[in-house]
């Protein structure tokens, strides 16, 4: 079978998504601002806890939101 034909339905498992490495964004976390939105919703949906940990330092750091940084940071 194609790998085209196999990864829509990879693609929409959310356990593909709880288990994606996202260090590269981890690494600077303020470049997935404004870029990679679609990933970083189903990461966090999933219960990524990278994606938790980028959103959290997004919030804290780049919008001084505490109040909705912070569960992000206790969830990684």
């Amino acid at each position: 079978m194609p790998v085209e034909l196999c990864l829509p339905k990879a693609a929409s498992d959310l356990f593909v998504y709880m288990i994606n490495n996202l260090h590269l964004l981890a690494v600077n976390p303020l470049a997935s601002l404004h870029r990679y939105n679609d990933l970083m919703e189903r990461c966090l949906a999933s219960g990524n806890f990278e994606a938790h940990y980028i959103r959290g330092v997004q919030r804290v750091f780049s919008q001084n939101n505490t109040e909705r940084g912070l569960p992000h940071l206790h969830n990684s």
